[in-house]
């Protein structure tokens, strides 16, 4: 069973979705004219926002345990930098792992 998402923390995850609906999507680099990864746009969104680190962390938590339960496995192996940045990763993959993570938390 997931738990639901603080609403700062579901805030802070759909602001990022926005980032990189109109920046668009990168790899290999936290932000640049071409657009955010996945953790830049997280930061993009927290660098307006008057909450708490602990904010950003959890939402960074939240795409963690997303991914570890993808892939099958414990979430202190995962890198979010490393998820996004795989050969082959599709801006779609990163867009539904979002909405999934705010969705279930």
């Amino acid at each position: 069973m997931t738990k639901a998402l603080d609403p700062s923390v579901k805030k802070l995850l759909e602001g990022a979705l926005k980032e990189i609906r109109t920046r668009g999507w990168i790899q290999g680099t936290f932000s640049s004219d071409d657009g955010v990864c996945l953790l830049g746009a997280i930061d993009a969104v927290y660098g307006h926002t008057a909450e708490p680190w602990e904010t950003q962390d959890a939402a960074e938590r939240a795409i963690k345990r997303r991914i570890a339960r993808k892939q099958h496995r414990a979430i202190d192996g995962v890198s979010i930098a490393d998820w996004n940045d795989r050969k082959g990763r599709k801006e779609a993959e990163v867009v539904a792992l979002l909405k999934e993570t705010i969705a279930g938390g």
